[in-house]
């Protein structure tokens, strides 16, 4: 008996002894081991979302054995309503190294060919359930938060510690912290013309003429925030105007929060006519700059627009004032890179 024991530890010893050979990383997983770690903090420019500086750091630790946990589980919050969870949202836990910048983790999270450990959607109460069986601890993990039309996408990294002990299953882990998710609001109406038009005659006008255009800029819902919003000037395909046609564009601020930076308000605004949008303003801001504006963040500004009339062609040239979110028109979300709130756009067309 004792002869058959001493043969089963030594066929035990040789099974781990090749498999250390042929997946030395099953090993390290299960007994741990020395390793060595670089950790990178990066700091973002406001609203941009681009590494503006890392510092890097390299530790040298044992490292701690990496366990299945059976079952995880995530509340999703309202950011305004803190009691109140979010449901129907789809969260994605993919592998990550845990050094990815932002930029490289939004790239994760929207491939097609990203590779996730599990998935589920949050219940009535917002309690993600992921039971998959496939999330280690002590193994960094982007837990891509996909939301729809109604919630603004997050991304969130997270490593469950290691539990007490060499052999320490665990049954269940319930993420410490919610993850609170911001509601898509939407603007209030840019103007008090039907349909949003305005049709600016121009017969017997000659040389430069100057209009004023009032508009509105904020968030109208309750509850809700429009992400990184921006004021865009464009020309819309087909009635594009050339250089020229408008002369200058200053706004001037009639009342409300200052949504439009004073910096950018003095300028003349007309080269930035479908070249970029302006920035705007709001009242919250996260730990990775991006700016929220919500219901308390209103203004009324008027636009002086200059245009040339002996080079405008009547019912060809057109100028569009967009307000949109996520920086940029039409932009898109992080992990889903779908568009969220409705665009607000008011048309000026210039005609006979």
């Amino acid at each position: 008996m004792a002869m058959d024991i001493g043969k089963l530890v030594l066929l035990g010893l040789l099974a781990i002894l090749a498999v250390s050979v042929v997946a030395p990383d099953i090993v390290q997983q299960y007994f741990g081991g020395v390793t060595t770690t670089t950790s990178q903090t990066y700091t973002y420019a406001q609203g941009e979302g681009q590494a503006a500086a890392a510092a890097q750091t390299t530790v040298t630790t044992a490292a701690k054995p990496m366990y299945p946990v059976k079952v995880v589980t995530m509340e999703l919050k309202d950011a305004f309503n803190p009691k109140a969870g979010i449901p129907n949202v789809t969260v994605e836990v993919i592998p990550i190294s845990g050094t990815e910048s932002k930029e490289q983790l939004k790239v994760i999270a929207s491939s097609p060919m990203r590779r996730k450990v599990d998935e589920a959607v949050s219940d009535a109460d917002g309690v993600v359930t992921f039971d998959g069986g496939r999330i280690f601890t002590e193994k960094p993990y982007l837990y891509s938060i996909r939301g729809d039309t109604d919630v603004y996408d997050k991304m969130v990294v997270y490593a469950i510690p290691a539990p007490e002990g060499i052999f320490a299953p665990i049954d269940s882990y319930p993420v410490e912290e919610p993850v609170y998710l911001y509601r898509v609001g939407s603007w209030y109406d840019i103007s008090d013309d039907a349909d949003n038009i305005i049709n600016v005659s121009v017969t017997g006008l000659t040389g430069m003429q100057l209009i004023e255009v009032p508009i509105t800029i904020g968030e109208a819902e309750a509850g809700a925030v429009l992400k990184n919003p921006v004021l865009y000037f464009k020309s819309p395909e087909g009635k594009e105007l050339e250089v020229g046609d408008i002369v200058s564009i200053y706004v001037m601020k009639d009342s409300g929060n200052d949504l439009i930076p004073p910096e950018v308000a003095t300028q003349n605004l007309v080269d930035w006519i479908d070249v970029a949008p302006i920035a705007l303003g709001g009242s919250l801001t996260d730990e990775e700059g991006n700016v929220y504006m919500t219901m308390q963040d209103k203004a009324q500004y008027t636009l002086k627009i200059q245009f040339d009339a002996d080079q405008i062609e009547p019912g060809y040239d057109s100028l569009q004032i967009v307000l949109d979110d996520l920086g940029a028109y039409r932009g898109t979300d992080d992990t889903t890179r779908g568009t969220k709130a409705d665009p607000m756009i008011l048309t000026i067309n210039f005609v006979a």
